[in-house]
């Protein structure tokens, strides 16, 4: 719980994937922690810092389970490719 990104993260290595998407939800259900995983999973270039992500992308789980999906488009939305930071 003290780091839902990276929980969900490592059960996505660990070919977890059904714990991952719990992981996911139960964050985007939270009034606290939402805004953080909304922002984790949005796409590959929408980076607040200039180093690569070497752990799996949760956005993967958009396309694999429809809960999580959903959950996600109840709380937050996709950001705009022309707004996403891209590296100089």
């Amino acid at each position: 719980k003290d780091s839902y990104t990276t929980s969900a993260s490592a059960m996505l290595c660990a070919g977890r994937h059904e714990d991952a998407s719990a992981i996911v939800l139960e964050a985007l259900r939270s009034d606290h922690d939402s805004a953080y995983m909304v922002v984790a999973l949005q796409g590959p270039n929408f980076r607040l810092y200039d180093a690569p992500d070497f752990l799996p992308g949760l956005r993967t789980l958009l396309d694999t389970d429809p809960v999580v999906k959903a959950e996600f488009l109840r709380v937050g939305r996709f950001v705009p490719e022309e707004f996403a930071y891209l590296p100089r």
